[in-house]
């Protein structure tokens, strides 16, 4: 009985409440609130305000028509490309929205080499032994520490990172990486993939993979790395591929 009572009360307080809520509710509405109120007064602020959301609005279409001819100039992994960029699946970024960042150097990779010349894809052993095997431009765009870049948010964490100072692949070369995927214990189970002559040009976004720059230098020679000793930004990134990237791109024949 003392529960049904109990129940009953609080179905009671239910409209009680909401009654009290909306006659605050009504009387709020009766006064203004100063600061607003002045700034919807000012005319100014409104033709900004009509201004910037027309630019939003009209970005819209710009930005999907741009995505697409962007993403046009690309391919998934293929054997015999020119440029390769491989990316973490796991980060929160899609396919052309990288392709959007990519678009001057994959506009002057169709330049120098015609259609099918860049590949966008995924990054794991499959695809970076492709980009090492013809690559002439080969983008990792991994996080990474310690020398390594990794693909920490993908299902599979897959590592690459260069061997030792003088140290050889099975077959004498130094010109090789090692990579490997990331075991539930954390360690890696390292395997060694051999890099093509004819490779020129490596930039790594992983952080701190400069932190072996020599070794990455050594094993990639006589291509040309370029990776950051420190945390590398998003402005890093803008600046280089909107500027210095395709101009080392347009030297490569």
């Amino acid at each position: 009985m003392a529960g049904c009572v109990a129940g009953s009360c609080r179905v009671s307080r239910i409209p009680l409440l909401s009654i009290l809520l909306g006659v605050f509710a009504l009387a709020g509405s009766r006064f203004q609130v100063r600061l607003l109120s002045r700034i919807a007064g000012k005319r100014s602020l409104h033709r900004i305000a009509f201004s910037v959301n027309c630019l939003l609005l009209i970005s819209i279409p710009i930005t999907i028509v741009f995505a697409f001819w962007a993403t046009s100039f690309t391919c998934r992994s293929v054997d015999g490309a020119r440029v390769y960029f491989l990316y973490d699946e796991g980060i929160a970024v899609p396919r052309w929205g990288y392709a959007m960042g990519l678009y001057r150097i994959s506009l002057q990779a169709h330049r120098n080499w015609g259609n099918g010349s860049t590949v966008l894809d995924r990054l794991n052993k499959q695809t970076l032994c492709s980009a090492l095997a013809s690559g002439k431009v080969v983008i990792l765009a991994t996080h990474g520490e310690a020398g390594y870049a990794a693909t920490y948010f993908s299902p599979e964490v897959f590592g690459v990172w260069p061997a030792d100072t003088g140290a050889a692949d099975e077959t004498g070369t130094t010109r090789f990486l090692c990579v490997g995927v990331q075991a539930p214990d954390h360690a890696w189970r390292p395997e060694t993939v051999k890099v093509n002559d004819q490779l020129e040009l490596v930039y790594l976004f992983a952080c701190n993979a400069g932190k072996k720059a020599s070794l990455w230098q050594e094993h990639l020679a006589p291509a040309k790395v370029v990776a950051y000793d420190r945390f590398s930004t998003l402005l890093d990134h803008a600046l280089w591929f909107a500027f210095t990237g395709p101009i080392e791109v347009k030297k490569l024949r």
